[in-house]
């Protein structure tokens, strides 16, 4: 007979929500965060009781609750993650509270109202997977649910997770369109601040010129991300709609955007006809449209004067904010300046060291042809800095030195450009000089505070410098202007990095994992996921992670593998050292 005393066991749905950036949020302001956070715990709580269940507890920045039904407990997270988002979006930048979201089916005890168990701790553990404003859901929720809802999911495979004797099968709710990250942000005509996305200019020549195309769109960004109040989307988002017609309302939706820019590009002999035009994404209504003929070679001053004309649209009840052309040295030969684009779409679509070759080639060509050309230069030693950085240079030494010798030659002939002190501070961050690495950076992101990948590079050496709240913020904020970035499988690994360096290993795990979801070939984010479930107890799983790097690189050494995270880390001994012990504990020679 049962002891009427003892805990009772039941079959429950169980949510987790926890919000992002919580500490930070609190370290700025308490009494706004608090108020925040009321705000949000009010609005789940009214979904909770709406879809049959209860909230068992809300600690700190948690919320959980309990459901008799799966089906009503993941309609209730799509709902509550909907309706959060549309409130953050009101936020300014800096304030806004996201959570994550995870739903998991499993046994619990109760006790009074309280509830335990394993079927808790893995709603809590797949919670930790989620993307901010999110949701991931386990395996054996998604096998009550699949089919009777109309959401759209991706397989995340399994995870080991802490505490846990076997690894849980998770999956994640795409609750945009389809390739869309979560949660796609609603937009409304008046919410937050002005925001725009320019898609990827249609080549209409019939020939090889979506190079042109391609690098006037890059262009385009670059200039109207500068003019103030704006928020840009960046090209490796927008990019996702190359050689696509989308409904402009459906870009809206996906990318979170008031304005879309459209167009296209045709040669005609030694001519270019540029057609663009200006869309409110909520109504698909157009507002502006402009068409430029242009000899070939006044290719950059047709660049400015587009970006004038949107920003005189966009602005129209303030004084005209001066559109000021980049204060760079574009090259007057548009062969190398289509070299240098080619370089350039090699270096940020993908991460190996055959794109990273073919990108030097090109940029070689170009300098054949302009000696002087600042962003060739520029981008030729990022390139070779990556070289030595990721172990791929066969000659360090001269790499280093050339890397360096290039980066000084294209600040010298452009000392204000964003992209070329983008570009220098990677280069001293990657071979060692941090400090000037990172003034190198802020001073970019001053000049163009929407480029993610500099945010994103930014984040990760203040990060490393143990300046950790702010890298965190850097890198997150690299993700929300670029939502489906080539590289962002580097950015979790660096997030990862961030969490771990704090001792926030549950974090820096689930980090790791989505880097390695997005992309496997990476041999130093199996390591430093080795470190990290080491660091949890997890050492047949860390020998899994470290057997798998050994693969990527078979002839990985303990020795070559400390010099990698040298160039991360040579600065911080401890964490240094660290890591080389738990390789070494893990059987790494």
């Amino acid at each position: 007979m049962a002891d009427p005393g003892a805990a009772q066991r039941r079959l429950s749905a169980i949510l987790s929500a926890d919000a992002v950036g919580y500490a930070r949020l609190m370290a700025d302001d308490e009494l706004a965060t608090l108020e925040t956070l009321k705000g949000c715990r009010d609005v789940m709580a009214h979904h909770v009781d709406q879809h049959g269940g209860r909230v068992v507890d809300a600690v700190g920045d948690n919320l959980l609750a309990e459901f008799p039904s799966v089906v009503e407990a993941i309609t209730c997270a799509v709902e509550i993650q909907r309706d959060l988002s549309s409130q953050d979006r009101a936020r300014p930048l800096h304030r806004r509270m996201p959570f994550r979201v995870g739903v998991n089916l499993g046994d619990v005890m109760c006790e009074a109202e309280r509830i335990y168990g394993d079927g808790v701790n893995i709603a809590a553990r797949v919670e930790g997977l989620a993307e901010p404003g999110g949701i991931c859901v386990s395996g054996s929720a998604f096998d009550q649910v699949e089919g009777k809802l109309h959401l759209r999911w991706d397989a995340l495979g399994e995870h080991v997770v802490k505490n846990l004797p076997r690894p849980v099968r998770v999956y994640r709710i795409k609750l945009g369109t389809e390739g869309t990250p979560p949660v796609a942000p609603r937009v409304t005509s008046d919410a937050g601040p002005p925001s725009i996305a320019i898609l990827p200019l249609v080549n209409l020549s019939g020939d090889e010129s979506d190079v042109l195309s391609d690098g006037m769109t890059e262009d385009l960004i670059t200039l109207l991300s500068r003019v103030p109040g704006f928020f840009l989307i960046a090209r490796s988002s927008t990019f996702a709609y190359k050689g696509k017609s989308p409904d402009v309302r459906q870009v809206g939706r996906d990318l979170g955007v008031r304005y879309v820019v459209e167009g296209s590009v045709r040669k005609l002999r030694n001519r270019i006809r540029v057609t663009v035009q200006l869309l409110e994404a909520e109504s698909g209504r157009h507002l502006w449209a402009e068409k430029y003929d242009r000899p070939l070679e006044e290719i950059f001053e047709l660049q400015d004067e587009v970006t004038e004309g949107i920003a005189a649209q966009l602005q129209p009840q303030l004084i005209k904010a001066e559109v000021e052309r980049a204060d760079r040295l574009p090259t007057a030969s548009v062969d190398a300046w289509s070299l240098y684009q080619r370089a350039l779409l090699r270096y940020l679509s993908t991460t190996s060291s055959k794109a990273w070759r073919a990108a030097i080639e090109l940029c070689e060509q170009a300098l054949d042809l302009d000696p002087d050309y600042p962003h060739a230069l520029a981008l030729r030693g990022a390139l070779l800095a990556d070289r030595v950085f990721l172990g791929w240079s066969e000659d360090p030494d001269r790499e280093r030195a050339e890397a360096l010798a290039d980066g000084r030659s294209a600040l010298e002939r452009a000392p204000d450009d964003p992209a070329i002190l983008y570009h220098w501070g990677a280069i001293n961050a990657q071979l060692g000089e941090v400090e000037r690495g990172i003034s190198s950076l802020e001073r970019s992101l001053e000049l163009n505070p929407n480029n993610a990948h500099v945010c994103a590079v930014l984040g990760a050496v203040l990060a490393a410098a143990e300046r950790l709240t702010e890298g965190v913020e850097r890198i997150e904020r690299a993700m929300r202007l670029s939502p489906r970035d080539p590289h962002r499988h580097m950015w979790h690994l660096w997030l990862g990095m961030a969490h771990g360096l704090g001792n926030r290993f549950d974090e820096a795990l689930g980090e790791l994992r989505k880097s390695t979801d997005l992309f496997d070939g990476l041999a130093v984010a199996w390591m430093e996921m080795a470190c990290v479930l080491a660091r949890l107890g997890e050492h047949r799983q860390a020998r899994v992670a470290l057997e798998r790097a050994q693969q990527l690189e078979p002839v990985t050494t303990l020795e070559g593998i400390e010099s990698l995270y040298r160039m991360w880390l040579g600065f911080n001994e401890q964490a240094l050292k660290e890591r080389m012990r738990l390789l070494s504990e893990l059987g790494l020679r």
